[in-house]
This record gives structure tokens, C-alpha cells and sequence, in this order.
């Protein structure tokens, strides 16, 4: 059964998601938002084809792909770190896990193996050149001619704040992230897939053939998930304070605390997802 957000908080002030829980409501935002798991660009070919999956939930994505694709498929799933004690009994045959840090080079043996190469959600992660490093390692995954799709949120240029039938324009989420954005080490760290992905396909001998925008609030039902992960990952990141100011919880909390109560009433951010495919020369 699909895990669902039971706690906002664990105090008033402070977005606490479990971690699981975190992984499959992104899952389904991107699979419901997009309409599918690869895009139709993407040409599967006969025989054994393999299918590796790099990111955020990557057990839920894998574990729906292989129900599309043939008995035959070899998927194989690269996360962080393997822990889902619930799941490893449920996985297909043909699905198989590894532990993998994608800001390093991927071991030897899985290059120039996959027909396909999925990634999605590394924009918390990654910041400057991380970008080139891991694409470069994400292409020498790919047999020549293999593809590549990446999927990152637009979530800083076209972010709004909205509410049916809520007034928003004074709403403390709009507040917190419009203070958020203003440090620049944070605006630039969430605008970097939208400015330089496509390049960056170029450059590491991926040319891009298609890529397609959806907006983060298509599906009525997710945004309030959708809202409540995307504060979790941006309080993160300030936390963290890599490149940027390094926020204390205190400092986050009175924000925090508004948006919450903005999620509550009905108040949502939207923003762009984006999808760019690519294939290996």
C-alpha cells in the first residue's frame, strides 16, 4: 500500500517527513505528473535490455517499470544507500539494488551496460561542477546510442503560491520562500538544472532530443505532499548551508510554523517539472 504523510511536524515548527514516505510521494509526483516512467522518445530495444534507475525512489520506480517491460529486462537500482526492509522480499527477480554515491565515479563493471539511464531529484544534492561530474559517470553507464532521462524540479523561475479559493498574497509560505531565494547560494543551487542540463548533455556526448515541462500541480491530490516534501528538501538545504548562509532550526522555525499553517488552509506552491531526454552518440 502506497505509505501516506501522517505527520507534519514534529513540533509545530518544524517539517519532519519520514524518509520512506518522502521517497514515494516524489515517485508518484513525477510518474502521475508526467503520464509515464520513460518517456515515449525512449526506444527499448529486443532482446535483454537494461534499465538502471539513479536517484529518489528508486525501488517504487523500478518496481512499476518492471511490470511494462519484459520478463527479460535486467533493472538495476542505485540509491545512496540501500534500506527498505519492507521492500527487498517484494522486488522482482529481474530487479537487483546497489549502494552507489553518485560524486563518485560508478565501479567499472556497469560501464557501457545499460540501454537506459533514469535520474531524477539530484538538485538537493549536487551543486556547481557536481553536475558535469555526474553526468559524465551517468553516461559511461550507457552503451553507445543508449539513453539518458533526467528529471529535476524549475522550482525557483516559475514558483507560485496558490490556493483554491484561499487568499495568498499575504500567506506566510509565500514569505518564507521569498526570504529562502533571496541568498543567492540557494537560488542558484535550485536554478542550475534549468540554466545548464542541456549543455551539460553536450558536452558529455549526450545530444539532447526532447524535453518536456509539467506543472507540479497537474494532479489535484499530490499537492499537498508535493508542498510539504518541497519545504523538507529546501529547509535541508539551508540547514546545510553549503556555499550559502547555514540556518539555524530557531532562525526557520516562525516561518516554518506559518507554512504549515498555509498547508493546512489549503495553500500550495507550484512550480515546473522538467523532463530532458538525451541518447549517447
Amino acid at each position: 500500500m502506497a505509505p501516506s504523510i501522517s505527520s507534519l511536524a514534529d513540533s509545530a515548527s518544524t517539517v519532519a517527513v519520514p524518509y520512506e514516505e518522502r521517497l514515494f510521494s516524489q515517485h508518484e509526483l513525477y510518474s502521475s505528473s508526467f503520464g509515464y516512467l520513460l518517456h515515449p522518445t525512449i526506444q527499448i530495444p529486443d532482446g535483454n535490455p537494461r534499465v538502471a534507475a539513479v536517484g529518489v525512489g528508486t525501488v517504487y520506480f523500478l518496481q512499476e517499470l518492471a511490470s511494462q517491460l519484459p520478463q527479460n529486462a535486467e533493472l538495476h537500482g542505485f540509491e545512496t544507500s540501500i534500506d527498505y526492509p519492507d521492500h527487498s522480499s517484494n522486488l522482482p527477480s529481474n530487479v537487483k539494488l546497489h549502494t552507489a554515491n553518485v560524486l563518485l565515479d560508478f565501479p567499472a563493471e556497469f560501464h557501457g551496460t545499460f540501454d537506459v539511464v533514469t535520474v531524477k531529484l539530484l538538485v538537493a544534492t549536487l551543486v556547481g561542477d557536481d553536475w558535469k561530474f555526474v553526468t559524465k559517470s551517468l553516461t559511461k553507464l550507457l552503451k553507445p546510442g543508449g539513453w539518458l532521462q533526467w528529471q529535476e524540479p524549475d522550482s525557483v523561475r516559475n514558483i507560485t503560491v496558490s490556493g483554491d479559493g484561499v487568499e495568498v498574497q499575504k500567506s506566510g509560505l509565500q514569505a518564507f520562500l521569498n526570504g529562502a531565494f533571496t541568498d543567492k547560494a540557494v537560488y542558484d543551487k535550485f536554478d542550475y538544472p534549468l540554466r545548464h542540463l542541456e549543455s551539460i548533455f553536450k558536452e558529455t556526448g549526450i545530444y539532447s532530443l526532447a524535453k518536456e515541462v509539467v506543472s507540479s500541480d497537474k494532479q489535484p491530490y499530490l499537492r499537498y505532499n508535493a508542498a510539504l516534501i518541497d519545504l523538507h528538501e529546501l529547509v535541508l538545504v539551508m540547514k546545510r548551508g553549503r556555499n550559502g548562509k547555514k540556518y539555524t532550526q530557531e532562525e526557520l522555525n516562525p516561518g516554518l510554523k506559518s507554512c504549515l499553517e498555509d498547508l493546512e488552509s489549503g495553500i500550495y506552491q507550484r512550480y515546473n517539472l522538467l523532463c530532458i531526454i538525451g541518447r549517447k552518440r
